[in-house]
């Protein structure tokens, strides 16, 4: 029998006989329907949310490994947001370049759902709380949401993603989505400015606990700036604490974190500036102590310098050149100006003990009363 050609082939052929074997030969016809590459081409131009577009696929469409939505599902103008808990839909979000290229190639998905179609992206789907339990579904599910989140704010080549995020980010979530955006800034950030936050929060953590051959400063002083970053990023925010209170405190910690960033060279976000005034500046340094396992009772800045410069020198995580050549007492006016955690010495004339149990806030209204009759007088004149 004569060899078959590609042309000649059939999508099932049963011909060849050897001895007491029938071979079935199969030959399975596939049609290049796209180039992928084609995307790749395509502008991102617009840096607003609105450019990004919530689309629905169904499951079956996107998870099997030969689909045409899986094979694309790369691209950067696309992101897979999550599995809609009906379990029937992925919602995936798509830049507005690319949907006449979709459309054109017949890639099926639909613009919105039914209302009373339940797309929760904070809940489980049905199946996964058959296996899982609802509390452990529920987490499962709000996990898989966020690291949907980080991996596309990981990209970094998609313009306008993050505000999308933040639109359609579910309150219970919302908290934990600002802090993988700045974490991710942290520790992304060029090594001058990573650098430099280090010193600063190690010179914060340092002020709280004047006994440098404490256990927690020792073992503190030993890691290296991985180490150091490390415990950063296994800072726990609740998920499903989402009361009122404990909300304002969250955003407040990120908005110090965001503050401390800036100083050092950072990225502004005025949607990470929401200060709760009613914390006390001792509080807020508390904070960045807690961040690096430190705890104590001493105001900021109130260490005795060659003190500080030698529990610094033995710091791994930052250069020993960089701590003989710090104007420490510079650098800590600097902090106070810029970030919320103290006061210059005979600041307002008020004795610290006062001044350091007053909400940030109220400090600054006593410093606009100080302030008035002097604004009085140069109106006068």
């Amino acid at each position: 029998m004569p060899a078959a050609t590609a042309s000649s082939l059939s999508p099932i052929q049963g011909a060849a006989q050897e001895s007491d074997e029938i071979r079935v030969t199969t030959a399975i016809e596939q049609q290049i329907r796209f180039d992928i590459n084609d995307l790749a081409h395509l502008p991102l131009s617009n840096g607003s949310w609105k450019s990004w577009k919530s689309c629905y696929v169904l499951a079956d469409q996107i998870e099997p490994k030969y689909s045409d939505w899986y094979q694309i599902k790369s691209a950067r103008g696309l992101h897979i947001v999550g599995k809609c808990c009906n379990g029937k839909f992925y919602e995936v979000a798509v830049h507005e370049s690319y949907i006449p290229w979709l459309l054109r190639h017949d890639f099926d998905f639909l613009p919105c759902l039914d209302d009373d179609v339940d797309v929760d992206r904070a809940e489980p789907t049905d199946a996964e709380i058959r296996v899982h339990g609802i509390p452990a579904a529920q987490r499962r599910a709000r996990d898989s949401f966020l690291l949907n989140i980080i991996n596309a704010i990981k990209s970094g080549n998609s313009p306008g993603l993050v505000s999308y995020f933040r639109h359609i980010v579910p309150l219970p979530l919302r908290i934990s989505l600002e802090w993988a955006i700045l974490s991710h800034e942290i520790l992304e950030s060029d090594p001058q400015i990573r650098n430099k936050f280090c010193f600063c929060l190690l010179l914060i953590a340092l002020s709280l606990n004047h006994d440098y051959s404490c256990p927690t400063v020792v073992e503190l002083l030993e890691k290296n700036q991985d180490k150091l970053f490390q415990d950063f990023r296994k800072v726990y925010i609740d998920l499903l604490d989402t009361t009122a209170s404990k909300q304002i405190l969250q955003f407040h910690f990120i908005a110090l974190v965001r503050a401390l960033f800036t100083f050092c060279g950072g990225r502004k976000d005025f949607l990470q500036e929401e200060f709760y005034l009613g914390n006390t500046v001792s509080q807020n340094a508390d904070f960045f102590g807690y961040l690096v396992g430190i705890t104590g009772s001493h105001c900021f800045g109130s260490f005795i310098i060659q003190d500080m410069l030698k529990a610094l020198s033995l710091s791994k995580a930052v250069a020993k050149d960089d701590v003989h050549l710090l104007d420490i007492r510079g650098l800590v006016r600097q902090m106070m100006d810029s970030l919320p955690i103290g006061f210059p010495q005979g600041y307002l004339n008020i004795p610290a003990k006062l001044l350091y149990g007053l909400g940030k806030g109220e400090v600054d209204q006593i410093r606009v009363q100080m302030l008035l009759p002097f604004a009085n007088i140069q109106e006068q004149n």
